[in-house]
């Protein structure tokens, strides 16, 4: 309908490679946005050989990520806030 709902991103350069950012408007959540944008990105990363990705979750994603597959991997730090974040691996 053109109205902009989220946006995700692959960094394929990263080590490991990485989904660098998936974000939905939260009015848009619930509606199937990020299951379609997480889709798009795995297939993204698939189509360059690559065959899981690294995610640095937020929180409150953290759920959202293991519902579709990912897997606990530790935690990491975020450098720009100092939070502790959920660190998961997703199969592409």
């Amino acid at each position: 309908g053109g109205v902009f709902l989220g946006f995700a991103a692959v960094d394929p350069g990263a080590d490991p490679p990485a989904l660098d950012a998936l974000f939905v408007d939260p009015p848009a959540m619930g509606q199937g946005a990020g299951r379609r944008l997480l889709a798009a990105a795995r297939a993204a990363a698939r189509r360059r050989g690559i065959e899981a990705l690294a995610i640095d979750s937020d929180p409150g994603a953290e759920g959202f990520y293991r519902a579709h597959g990912a897997r606990p991997a530790g935690t990491r730090r975020s450098p720009s806030t100092g939070r502790e974040l959920p660190h998961l691996v997703i199969p592409t």
